[in-house]
């Protein structure tokens, strides 16, 4: 397996990519692994990489890559919005296919990550395989947690909480900035939050595999009720028991089963 790292310019900014590629294969097909959001991003990257190989030993390529304002990636989470990280991983999968010469690129998220890859291949023309790993389901609910979060864990290490959270809320309807654990996020990257926020019911089932995460390998509550309602069909997911990795610096649980049900539904 060979690695490389690269930028790629889109829009006079520099996106920045890995590319894991397989030393023989017969296979012109890749995945592009669409990561999650924040401090999520920075957990879960070690296992997404692990993934990523575990993936390419199948023969496949890999792309990962940093969303604009992410991660290695240039410009600021000020400007940046949902829309925009969609029009990227078109720019990024067309790149990966056409330099690559593959037929086909299949897609891999995690958490925001994978409603986003699911959204955009339910919107293009599109044949491949989406696997969903704990998808972030309602976005501005989301986004509302991971505040909650970012307030814990600002009482824990300060003392004391600056704000509160509805009235951070209430700061980005009225077009002022916030400090998200150092990234400085604009009220129109949580417009587009709330713009998209029911966006998983357009995520299409077929070709779509979703993975949710428990630590106790029951289903969650919030996923029954979405193969109750129809959602989610039950041949197209499935619950595998492990500790959430993208939420705890700190952790190194084994992923083994999760890498191989992954290769198995590749």
């Amino acid at each position: 397996m060979n690695v490389e790292q690269l930028f790629l310019n889109y829009k006079g900014n520099a996106l920045y990519t890995t590319l894991l590629k397989p030393e023989f294969t017969d296979k012109q097909e890749g995945y592009v692994i669409v990561p999650p959001f924040a401090e999520e991003k920075k957990s879960a990257h070690r296992i997404l990489f692990e993934i990523a190989e575990s993936i390419t030993q199948q023969g496949y390529y890999v792309l990962m890559f940093d969303f604009y304002g992410c991660g290695d990636s240039e410009g600021s989470l000020l400007k940046a919005t949902l829309d925009d990280w969609f029009d990227e991983l078109g720019y990024v999968s067309d790149y990966f296919k056409t330099n690559y010469s593959l037929n086909k690129v299949h897609y891999l998220g995690l958490r925001l990550g994978s409603l986003i890859a699911g959204v955009y291949c339910s919107k293009t023309e599109y044949s491949g395989k989406t696997i969903m790993l704990e998808p972030v389901i309602n976005p501005e609910e989301y986004f509302r947690k991971i505040l909650k979060s970012k307030l814990f864990k600002e009482l824990l290490t300060q003392g004391n909480i600056s704000s509160k959270r509805n009235e951070l809320i209430e700061e980005l309807k009225e077009d002022k900035s916030l400090d998200f654990d150092g990234h400085e996020i604009g009220a129109p990257f949580y417009r587009s939050i709330v713009k998209h926020k029911d966006d998983f019911n357009k995520v299409k089932a077929v070709n779509t595999f979703v993975v949710n995460v428990s630590i106790t390998g029951r289903t969650s509550k919030e996923y029954q009720r979405l193969v109750e309602a129809g959602h989610l069909k039950e041949e197209n997911f499935t619950t595998i028991k492990l500790e959430p990795f993208w939420d705890r610096i700190e952790s190194s649980p084994d992923i083994s089963e999760l890498k191989e049900l992954i290769v198995n539904n590749l």
